[in-house]
């Protein structure tokens, strides 16, 4: 048994091209209307062509011709056009995904500076009326760094500051 490896390149030049072919016949069911990838041969019910027992196959060169066994043909290898692939697009909605990447980027950029942070204030009513209401109030950081120092006794000045006496009189006249 002879192993026969292909020879592969890395530069797109041909600069020696050759063609290696293997030769079946057959029905393809062309004529079946079932449609059949371009790039792939569906060997059920094809017969491989074979010679001296061994399966034909030939590498041809630029000009060369294979004659199939038995008179069933022959192919030609004539040669290699050069071919070039251009694509042309348009693309109407590039601008606005831009935009929205670039309002994305300024979100989550602003959203790592920002200090985010959670203030709670509980009001009780005084145990006897006309007391003093008892203000409590707490904070808490949703980021790992502490809030600014002070923050939550500024709210607690700011509470207190607040004057008693320019709140709205109570409604007396219920019924």
């Amino acid at each position: 048994m002879s192993v026969r490896r292909a020879r592969t390149r890395c530069s797109p030049d041909a600069l020696d091209p050759q063609l290696f072919l293997t030769a079946y016949t057959g029905d393809l069911g062309m004529d079946d209307g079932v449609p059949q990838s371009v790039f792939t041969l569906d060997r059920d019910g094809l017969t491989q062509v074979r010679r001296d027992g061994q399966p034909f196959s030939q590498a041809l060169s630029v000009g060369e011709t294979m004659r199939l066994p038995d008179g069933q043909g022959s192919l030609t290898f004539d040669g290699v056009s050069r071919f070039a692939n251009f694509q042309v697009a348009y693309d109407p909605g590039k601008e606005i995904t831009l935009v929205a990447a670039i309002v994305i980027l300024l979100g989550l950029t602003t959203s790592m500076v920002i200090r985010r942070r959670r203030i709670w204030v509980r009001v009780s009513p005084g145990a006897s009326v006309g007391s003093d209401s008892r203000v409590e109030v707490a904070g808490y950081s949703l980021t790992r760094r502490r809030p600014p120092p002070g923050e939550v006794r500024a709210l607690v000045d700011a509470i207190r500051g607040v004057d008693r006496h320019q709140s709205p009189a109570p409604d007396n006249d219920h019924r």
